[in-house]
């Protein structure tokens, strides 16, 4: 992380120090982690969080298969950090590594608007935003919905395309509001889609009595103060 990234992280901790946290869900990228363990440092719940990384063998799945016994032997209380590579960022293919002027000088203005912004074309020898959709959301129907409704606060730390398909989702934007959101950001305008970086967002998950997946979200307006009066859990 740059120095303003560490700062960035440091912010968004305090930010966030007041929500009594019960699972973290991370990428497998080391950008992602470190931004995660620092916000984390500023909470107030005296939670040590524990790295639980996917492995290549299913079966295996690195210290979840440990997890239990860790928990019973520590003398803290353990906050659970699990690191997927679901939630790794959107594959950029040929752009991978190039800052945007490099990106120019390989590919028209126009092009380069079109893979950022447009719902099925990939970028190329990489993911389309549909992609990244697909599969975020199987993980998050997978593993994090099943949280909320035990009535638990999951805080999520990854990167922009996959917070954006996240907010897409929980907004229930179609692919062509999709794309009027990115387009309104590309030209800096406020839409359903802004993610700036490092910025914590809060939303309350609300149980429905017609089963887990009617389950709504609701944006909290003032994350400071949006553990003071829950009523339900938190995202």
């Amino acid at each position: 992380l740059s120095e303003k990234g560490i700062q960035q992280a440091i912010d968004a901790g305090h930010l966030t120090k007041s929500i009594d946290i019960d699972v973290v869900y991370c990428s497998m990228l080391i950008r992602a982690q470190t931004t995660a363990l620092i916000a984390l440092a500023a909470h107030d719940r005296n939670k040590v969080p524990l790295l639980v990384r996917d492995t290549e063998d299913p079966e295996q799945r690195g210290l979840r298969a440990h997890k239990e016994k860790i928990f019973e032997g520590s003398h803290q209380t353990i906050l659970p950090m699990y690191c997927s590579y679901d939630l790794n960022e959107r594959d950029f293919g040929r752009l991978a590594g190039m800052f945007e002027r490099e990106q120019k000088n390989h590919f028209d203005a126009k092009d380069l608007e079109c893979f950022r912004t447009n719902w099925s074309i990939p970028f190329p020898m990489g993911e389309s935003n549909a992609d990244v959709f697909d599969r975020t959301i199987a993980f998050f129907e997978r593993h994090i919905r099943g949280q909320l409704e035990q009535g638990k606060n999951v805080f999520i730390c990854c990167h922009g395309f996959v917070i954006r398909v996240i907010l897409a989702y929980i907004q229930k934007l179609s692919p062509s509001d999709w794309q009027i959101a990115m387009k309104k950001e590309i030209r800096h305008e406020k839409s359903a889609l802004d993610v700036p970086n490092a910025t914590p967002f809060a939303f309350d998950y609300i149980k429905s009595p017609n089963g887990p997946l009617a389950g709504e979200f609701v944006k909290c307006p003032d994350i400071e103060n949006s553990n003071e009066k829950q009523v339900s859990s938190k995202l």
